[in-house]
């Protein structure tokens, strides 16, 4: 079983966790990307091993500290 803590306050999160996005993308890309995959293992595991990565370098808050941080924003 995989423990969920917020990165703020440092609780277990039981249920859901939120993460906040600020990500920038470019309107007008000077490229597409394409990638091709000739075997659904290959895809498989290439799947899997992003959804590590991105829970490993995404911060993740309980709702209580996601509301807080929603009101700092908002300035609130």
């Amino acid at each position: 079983m995989v423990c969920i803590y917020c990165d703020r306050c440092g609780e277990e999160i039981k249920n859901k966790y939120y993460t906040i996005h600020t990500n920038e993308y470019d309107i007008n890309p000077s490229y597409a990307s394409t990638v091709g995959y000739s075997h659904v293992d290959a895809a498989s595991y290439s799947a899997r091993e992003d959804i590590l990565k991105t829970l490993n370098n995404t911060k993740m808050y309980c709702k209580d500290c996601k509301d807080k941080i929603e009101a700092f924003i908002n300035n609130k």
